[in-house]
C-alpha cells in the first residue's frame, strides 16, 4: 500500500503548511495554494481569479519583466505551473533538490510582489480572450463548460473559470490588488512543500520569503441550489460535423460517505479501453471515437457524467445506448470480477498518479486547504477497496432518476425535440 506521510506547520505569521518529506527522490515541489475560485467571485468580477494567475507571472519589484521570473526557473532547470478552478487555485514549481530556495523564492515573489504594470495587464487582457475564444471553438471544451451551466445556471459553479469578455475588459489594478490582498492570504492559504528537504531550513525559508503575506478574509461558497423536477437539457447550435454531448446526473459533494462508490461506478461506465460504454458505444457499434466518464466532486454538491462526440446521424441512437447502460446498474449486480476489476483500475491510476510531487501536493493540499483534515492516499485506496456490488446498485438507483438527469449537447441541431423524448429513465 501507499504511504504518504505529513507533517503541519504553521509559520511565525500563522500561515498553514503542509510537509511531505520523501527522502527517495532528488527534487522538490514547492506549491501554494488558496481557498478561492471562480465560485467565490462576485459576478460581476466573473474570472478576475484566472485574471490574476496570469498576471502573477507578468513582472515583480524584483523581477521586473515576465522574462525575468521565467528564466530564473529555467536557470536551475526547474518546472512552474499554475491552474484555476471552482473553488481553489494553486502555484507551483519543482526544482532539484539543491535549488530549493529559488523556488521558494521565485513563489513568494510572484503572489505577493507582483507589479500588475497597465501595459501588462493590458496586453494580457487580449491573451485571456484569445483562450476565451479557443474553447468556444472547441465544441468538446464547449460542451463540458455547457454541462456546468445546465446543472448550476448562473450559480457560481455554471459560470466559466476563464472569465467573460465584459471582465475581461473593465477589471484593473486596483480591483486585482484588492482581491488578492482579500483572498490571496493567510486566512485562505495553504504552502505544500512535497520532496527531498531538510525540514528546519525549509521552514526557516518559508517565514523568510512569505513573511509580509496579509492576513486577509475567509472565503465563502455560497451554498448551491441543486432544485430539479425533470431532467433539463441544453442545446448550443454549432455547425460542425460531430454531435458531442455530456450526459449525467447530480450526485454527491466530496465529503459524502458515498462518493467513493460514484467513482468505482464511473469506471465500470467509462474509464478504460474495457468499460462498458467503450465496449459498447465504440467497439461494438462503432458509434464514437472517444467516450469517457467522469465524476466531479465539490465542497456542496457533485455529478457523475459521460462525454462523447459522435456522427450526426448517431448521436440518438449514442444517447440510448448510455443512458440503457445507466438503468443496467439499476437492475443488475456487478459481477465480483468487474466489480474487482474497475477497483484495480482505479487504484492503478492512483498509483501512476503519485509518481508526481505535484500531484502528490494537490491530492493533500486540496483536503488540507478546504476541509482541514486529510484522506491520505492509502486511505483512499481502503475506501474504494470496500465499495461493493451492493453499494453500486444502491448508489445507481439513488443517482440515476428524472430529477437528476442533466444532457449539455453542442452540434448542428434546430430543436431539442428529439433529445427531449429520449431523455428519461
Amino acid at each position: 500500500m501507499i504511504k504518504t506521510e505529513y507533517k503541519i506547520k504553521k509559520l511565525k505569521n500563522g500561515m498553514k503548511v503542509l510537509l511531505v518529506p520523501n527522502k527517495n527522490v532528488d527534487s522538490v515541489d514547492v506549491s501554494v495554494f488558496f481557498r478561492v475560485g471562480s465560485r467565490c467571485e462576485e459576478p460581476q468580477l466573473s474570472g478576475i481569479s484566472h485574471f490574476l494567475e496570469h498576471m502573477f507571472f507578468k513582472g515583480t519589484k524584483k523581477r521586473p519583466e515576465t522574462k525575468m521570473i521565467s528564466e530564473a526557473v529555467d536557470g536551475v532547470g526547474g518546472d512552474m505551473n499554475a491552474f484555476t478552478s471552482y473553488e481553489y487555485t494553486g502555484y507551483y514549481i519543482k526544482v532539484a533538490s539543491t535549488n530549493v530556495e529559488v523556488a521558494v523564492d521565485v513563489l513568494a515573489d510572484m503572489i505577493l510582489n507582483s507589479k500588475f504594470d497597465p501595459k501588462e495587464l493590458n496586453r494580457e487582457r487580449n491573451v485571456i480572450k484569445e483562450e476565451i475564444k479557443m474553447y468556444d471553438d472547441n465544441p468538446s471544451a464547449l460542451v463540458w463548460r455547457l454541462w456546468n451551466q445546465v446543472l448550476y445556471g448562473e450559480q457560481g459553479l455554471g459560470r466559466d473559470v476563464a472569465g467573460v469578455f465584459e471582465t475581461v475588459d473593465n477589471v484593473d489594478a486596483k480591483k486585482m490588488i484588492e482581491y488578492r490582498d482579500k483572498y490571496y492570504s493567510i486566512k485562505n492559504a495553504l504552502l505544500v512543500v512535497v520532496g527531498n528537504f531538510a525540514e528546519k531550513k525549509m521552514m526557516e525559508m518559508l517565514n523568510k520569503y512569505w513573511k509580509n503575506i496579509s492576513i486577509g478574509e475567509m472565503s465563502i461558497f455560497a451554498k448551491t441550489d441543486e432544485q430539479q423536477a425533470t431532467p433539463q437539457l441544453r442545446l448550443i447550435k454549432k455547425d460542425i460535423n460531430q454531435a458531442n454531448f455530456c450526459v449525467g446526473v447530480r450526485t454527491y459533494n466530496s465529503l459524502h460517505q458515498d462518493h467513493f462508490v460514484c467513482q468505482v461506478l464511473s469506471v465500470i461506465l467509462g474509464q478504460g479501453m474495457s468499460s462498458r460504454l467503450f465496449i459498447n458505444v465504440r467497439e461494438r457499434k462503432g458509434l464514437a471515437y472517444s467516450i469517457h466518464a467522469n465524476t466531479d466532486h465539490y465542497t456542496d454538491v457533485g455529478n457523475l457524467m459521460v462525454k462523447t462526440g459522435t456522427d450526426i446521424d448517431s448521436v440518438y441512437d449514442a444517447l440510448k445506448l448510455i443512458l440503457k447502460e445507466f438503468s443496467r446498474l439499476k437492475k443488475e449486480p456487478v459481477e465480483a470480477v468487474e466489480l474487482k476489476k474497475a477497483k484495480e483500475y482505479w487504484k492503478g491510476r492512483m498509483i501512476l498518479s503519485l509518481e508526481q510531487p505535484e500531484t502528490i501536493a494537490n491530492i493533500i493540499g486540496m483536503q488540507e486547504l478546504i476541509y482541514d483534515k486529510v484522506l491520505t492516499p492509502d486511505e483512499m485506496i481502503k475506501a474504494i477497496e470496500k465499495v461493493s456490488a451492493k453499494d453500486i446498485m444502491r448508489v445507481a438507483n439513488d443517482i440515476f432518476a428524472n430529477d437528476k438527469l442533466n444532457l449539455a449537447v453542442v452540434g448542428p441541431f434546430g430543436d431539442d425535440e428529439k433529445f427531449r423524448k429520449i431523455l428519461k429513465f
